[in-house]
């Protein structure tokens, strides 16, 4: 489209907002059944599923948002939201194993951080805040069964990111790979942290929950990272 298009529609998006927010009772559950219903990867997936979690910010929302982030078409939308708001969500629990899939599948996935003077994110740094973020569980059997695909463009990716797990079932993972393809040393390598594992281990009374160590980990950066709905 060109850029008077493009503001045309922006203007109509703007009033479908408003009138959302406008009559929440009568069309919250009209918007909530069409994202539920809705079968192709168009934008609406994005912009309706951001709408449904400003005016509901519940967990079935959310979920749903999940559910039509992953579907859309990835063309054309703003990546470093998308990116954010799947690592969002893996921070509040949810399963966003499919989007960091779905992120290292994608041929176009980069964009520039627009918080951190245009620091660029590509599908490795991309992945590993949506991996980074869910819990382990969660992202282990994705990320082993994307190594495993021989053709897949970045394989390699899903590798480095498993390795650095260091939990019980990462390293278990581990033992399943299939190395052919990789680099002269990759072997060698995944055996020496397999026989030389330095294992993250809960303490018996930890001093800070998940959340709290997510937290004081990335300090001021992540108030601004997340400062999405």
């Amino acid at each position: 489209m060109s850029d008077s298009q493009r503001e045309v529609q922006s203007n109509r998006l703007d009033a479908f907002w408003s009138k959302v927010r406008q009559s929440r009772a009568t069309l919250v559950p009209c918007l909530r059944k069409a994202l539920n219903e809705e079968r192709s990867d168009s934008f609406f997936n994005i912009d309706g599923s951001m709408l449904l979690v400003d005016v509901d910010p519940s967990r079935a929302s959310k979920a749903l948002q999940v559910r039509n982030f992953i579907k859309a078409n990835l063309d054309g939308t703003d990546l470093e939201y998308w990116v954010k708001t799947m690592a969002r969500r893996g921070v509040e629990g949810f399963d966003t194993s499919g989007a960091g899939a779905k992120w290292l599948a994608y041929p176009k996935a980069k964009y520039n951080d627009s918080v951190h003077g245009g620091f660029p994110v590509g599908s490795f740094f991309g992945a590993v805040f949506i991996f980074g973020s869910m819990d382990e569980d969660l992202a282990t059997p994705v990320l082993l069964r994307i190594v495993n695909q021989l053709d897949h463009p970045h394989r390699d990716d899903a590798l480095a990111i498993l390795m650095s797990q260091a939990t019980p079932a990462s390293m278990n993972a581990l033992k399943q790979v299939n190395t052919a393809g990789f680099p002269k040393g990759t072997s060698e390598s995944i055996r020496e942290l397999l026989e030389n594992p330095n294992v993250l281990k809960p303490r018996a009374q930890p001093k800070l929950t998940r959340e709290e160590q997510l937290y004081c980990l990335s300090g001021n950066r992540r108030r601004q990272l997340w400062a999405f709905p």
